[in-house]
């Protein structure tokens, strides 16, 4: 259409639809308003798909009245293992991951596609599951201990004939029975790395490098020392945690902990971690839960602590503040002016 032919039909055009276009162009809103009400909109659906995700990964305890502790038999050990917090949406899929009832019953399984027994699956007597981690061998069983466990329906009586009574527990079985390592080679890396985390002027002054062990020499010798490292007797105290308010510190006896303290983990070529605590200036392995293993040797405790850079001399970082509380000199005598 030409421009003439097009200005002849727009004259025939009735004046009341015109006036209609009009009236519907000046009612509609202003472009901003149009923009904020799309962003408005879209925001409510991030939000609310970001509350539902939230929901979903939001880390949940066992439910209320669930047994919080699990003991199976390992060969002739008794595992301890702790229920674990899961998601909303592990705990919904829970049931797709079960896998070979693991022990005599059909109450605890494997999961699914894994050859460790780092985690279990309890199923309830509602029907419904839980996760339980591995915690620990029990350090020394004895026939009381036994008992316990039978009663609590943990153990059976045919199992007190298969449980080695006031039996060492090598940190090997542990690697060995619950994450399937077997060699040195069985482990892809140990990183060594600060274990604790002081936010105060002190704290942030210690400098502990992170350093993780890929060398296949390196990796065999700390390999060596873990499988070597048997649980304390007496279940004693762990290491003392030595801060700036410590005595040993402050008269330049000691380090302080955050100093000497490392965080172990193996990372495994099944793809499972196996976590640990160091002090250095013990020498003494701490596992979860505070199960305590005998100090390495001399000559471990000095390797570790020339590969892994740990600084085990006494270094001022500075002083403490005074408590709160306490008095730096006695009151004045009332009788007497100030």
């Amino acid at each position: 259409m030409r421009g003439g032919e097009f200005l002849n039909a727009v004259a025939y055009i009735d004046p009341k639809w015109i006036e209609e276009a009009e009236s519907f162009r000046k009612r509609r809103a202003p472009l901003w308003k149009r923009i904020a009400a799309r962003a408005a909109g879209f925001l409510l659906a991030a939000g609310s798909l970001f509350l539902l995700g939230a929901w979903l990964f939001l880390p949940v305890e066992p439910r209320e009245g669930s047994a919080r502790m699990l003991y199976v038999r390992v060969e002739d050990k008794a595992a301890e293992y702790r229920s674990a917090a899961v998601s909303r949406f592990d705990e919904w899929t829970l049931s797709a991951r079960v896998g070979e009832p693991f022990g005599s019953g059909e109450t605890v399984f494997r999961l699914k596609g894994t050859e460790t027994l780092s985690r279990l699956i309890l199923r309830r007597p509602d029907g419904s599951f839980e996760l339980y981690r591995f915690v620990r061998f029990e350090p020394d069983l004895t026939e009381q201990t036994v008992d316990h466990l039978i009663e609590r329906d943990f153990f059976t009586e045919e199992d007190r004939g298969l449980v080695r009574l006031g039996a060492e527990n090598p940190f090997g079985d542990v690697l060995v029975l619950i994450y399937n390592v077997r060699e040195a080679g069985d482990i892809v890396s140990v990183t060594w790395e600060k274990a604790e985390f002081d936010h105060t002027k002190i704290g942030k002054s210690v400098r502990v490098p992170t350093v993780v062990m890929k060398d296949a020499a390196d990796v065999l010798r700390a390999y060596g020392i873990f499988r070597g490292l048997v649980s304390a007797q007496d279940e004693p105290a762990p290491p003392a945690r030595i801060t700036a308010q410590t005595p040993a510190y402050r008269e330049g006896e000691a380090p302080l902990s955050i100093q000497t303290g490392r965080k172990v983990t193996l990372r495994l070529k099944n793809g499972e971690t196996v976590s640990l605590e160091y002090d250095a200036l013990s020498g003494v392995f701490t596992q979860t839960f505070r199960s305590l293993y005998e100090p390495v040797s001399e000559e471990d405790r000095l390797w570790i602590a020339e590969t892994v850079g740990i600084d085990t001399e006494w270094r001022d970082h500075g002083a403490a503040s005074q408590p709160q509380g306490m008095e730096t000199a006695p009151p004045p005598d009332p009788g007497q002016p100030g």
